[in-house]
This record gives C-alpha cells, structure tokens and sequence, in this order.
C-alpha cells in the first residue's frame, strides 16, 4: 500500500471535539472548513461551511452514549460551494435524558462521485519542444507500487506545465529539502488542479518558491503552473504526476489515463522511455 505522506496527500482537515448537548461551538481549519454545532429545539445542529475553492469531501463521525443523529454515520458529503450546509441533527435517543457524544471530522480536495473521463488525452506536464525520460510509470517497483503515477526524471527549475485544464485548489511552495527518510515525507511541493470530471491531477515534488499558479486561479491546458525540483521524499530531481478521486474514507484513489504523446501505450506511460512534446 502507498504511502500518501511521500506526497503530501495526507487528509487536509481534522478536528475533534467532546462536547455535552447543552454546548455549542465552531471549529475551524483556517482557510479549508469551519464545522459548527448550534443549538436548537430538535438538538444540535452541525453546519459546515467551506472556506476554499473548488470541490472538498467532508467525512464525520459522532459517537456517544444516548445518541441518535438524522443522518446515518459516518457522514460523507461533498461541498462545492461556500454557503452553510446543515448537515444532520445529534439528539438523545427516545426516552433519554440527556446525551454527550464526540466527534471527529475530516476533509479533503476532491469527490468520492468523481467518474474520470476515460476519453480525455492529457498532455506532457512540460513544455513544447523538450524531451524527458519516464524513470517510473504505474505500479513501479519503488514509491508508486499499487498506484497508477508517473515520474519524469528532469533537473530541478524545468518548467512544469498544466497537462489538463481545471481549477487550482491547492499550492504549497515553501518547503525546503528532500531525501528518502521519514522526516522528509509529506514535505513535498504541489499543485492540485481540480478537472471537470471532479478527479484532481497532482504535480508533486516541486521547486520551493516557484509556483506561477494560485489557488483559485483557471488554468488552460499547457499553462506553466511551477518548476520542477526535489523536495519531500524524494531520492533525485524529478516531477511526479498523477490523478486521483476518493474514496468514501477520504483516501485519494489513482487513475490510470492516456497521454498525448507518441507511442504512448494505452494507458500511462512506459519506464526508461524518453518521451517529446510536439504539441499543447
């Protein structure tokens, strides 16, 4: 099984809380989701706003003694917009005084409902004219056993180039080293763009301070989005690229995808080739 921490794909949004019925609360994860318990006749209330562009899962899970909820548990939904949802009411089961219960809530970008368009071709994340060879492809020996990525070897400050269109929901650019330990995992650089089809493609390890791209920006196909570099867990200057949806527990499942590129296989791309990009 991969691990997600190599990335950066960890889940975005956890909080926990423990609190009787006859409390009220917000608890916010600054800039992705606020997640509000507000009293009223039928119980409390949770109410969830999103705080950031584009699609964001939201998994919740309410345990405790005397406790009935108006939605079944866990609760899964997906926002896409930044208004308050109400998402379900805690209340004390028939014939119960009282209730104290917890709760755990966790978020992600992306959605569990999210059905890739098998037809779309992506472009080579790089630009016109140059040639980088694939140094591991789908279900790799090494970092991508059991998930369907691509590694491009390629020196640190390449250019790195939008393989599809979509919505830029997550950048991180300030992370500074690499290696192949367990402190270096999960501090790579990224940019997440979300596709119209709702699958996210992922442009990992990338240079600290480099990104061209914010979040909430529209990019085209072929728009330069950062420059390559080795950061995180990472054992050579490299890009890493995938695309994923999730799952219900927030998990982010890879998808195999056909590359615009010639002699491309079917899908994905293969190892210890060299691959040209002629067009956008």
């Amino acid at each position: 099984m991969r691990d997600w921490r190599s990335i950066g794909i960890v889940l975005l949004a956890v909080g926990v809380g423990a609190l009787p019925a006859s409390a009220q609360g917000t608890k916010c994860t600054p800039g992705i989701v606020c997640v509000s318990q507000v009293e009223g006749e039928g119980g409390m209330q949770f109410v969830l706003r999103k705080l950031t562009p584009g699609a964001l899962t939201m998994r919740i899970q309410v345990e405790g003694d005397n406790v009935a909820t108006t939605a079944p548990m866990p609760y899964v939904r997906t926002l896409d917009d930044t208004s308050r949802v109400h998402a379900f009411v805690v209340q004390p089961e028939e014939g119960a005084s009282g209730v104290d219960y917890t709760y755990a809530y966790q978020a992600q970008y992306g959605r569990i409902d999210a059905e890739h368009d098998d037809t779309y071709r992506y472009a080579l994340p790089y630009a016109r004219g140059t040639t980088h060879r694939v140094a591991q492809g789908y279900g790799g020996n090494g970092t991508h056993r059991g998930i369907y990525a691509i590694d491009w070897t390629m020196p640190v400050g390449t250019p790195v180039h939008a393989a599809r269109p979509g919505l830029v929901v997550a950048v991180r650019d300030s992370m500074e080293g690499s290696g192949i330990s367990r402190y270096m995992q999960g501090r790579s650089n990224f940019v997440f763009i979300e596709h119209r089809d709702g699958t996210i493609g992922l442009y990992g390890h990338l240079q600290a301070e480099s990104a061209a791209v914010a979040v909430g920006d529209t990019v085209r196909r072929g728009d330069r989005l950062a420059r390559s570099g080795n950061t995180g867990y990472s054992s050579g200057p490299h890009l890493h690229f995938e695309v994923f949806r999730l799952n219900e527990t927030l998990m982010p499942v890879t998808l195999p995808v056909r590359f615009d590129a010639v002699g491309a296989p079917a899908r994905g791309l293969d190892p210890g080739r060299r691959y040209s990009v002629t067009a956008q």
